[in-house]
């Protein structure tokens, strides 16, 4: 293969995708109804009859819309989940430390932080924070 040959199947296949990508909606709708079919047969195989089409058309109506509602929902948590990944912070944000000032012998060594039974201190990292 010359690189002129595999240059020219290259540009065939980005127009490809460029005309599958303008017709995604009807894609989609077909693929989805499609589907709808095939589980409603898959479900009930006498239904692929041509005596059954009015009952098989009912049930594969019922079954695209449940497909569509399932789709809109995992877009909708989709977004969710995107908008409070914003919020979250990622890595470490937040420190404690022994608080020094309290020397009571009772509350154990403060450079030893295994030890120590005493108050602590909260460390934010506030460039976290705002960065995102």
């Amino acid at each position: 293969m010359s690189l002129p040959h595999v240059l020219h199947h290259l540009r065939l296949a980005k127009a490809l995708l460029l005309t599958y990508q303008k017709q995604h909606k009807i894609l989609r709708a077909s693929y989805l109804d499609g589907l709808a079919e095939a589980i409603v047969l898959n479900s009930t195989p006498s239904l692929s009859f041509d005596s059954m089409t009015n009952v098989k058309n009912v049930r594969k109506e019922k079954e695209l819309k449940q497909l569509i509602r399932g789709v809109n929902m995992r877009k909708t948590y989709r977004k969710i989940g995107k908008i409070l990944s914003l919020h979250q912070h990622k890595g470490l944000s937040k420190i404690d430390i022994p608080d020094n000032p309290a020397t009571d012998p009772s509350l154990g060594n403060p450079e030893d932080p295994s030890s120590w039974k005493g108050p602590w201190l909260a460390h934010h990292n506030r460039s976290l924070r705002n960065s995102k």
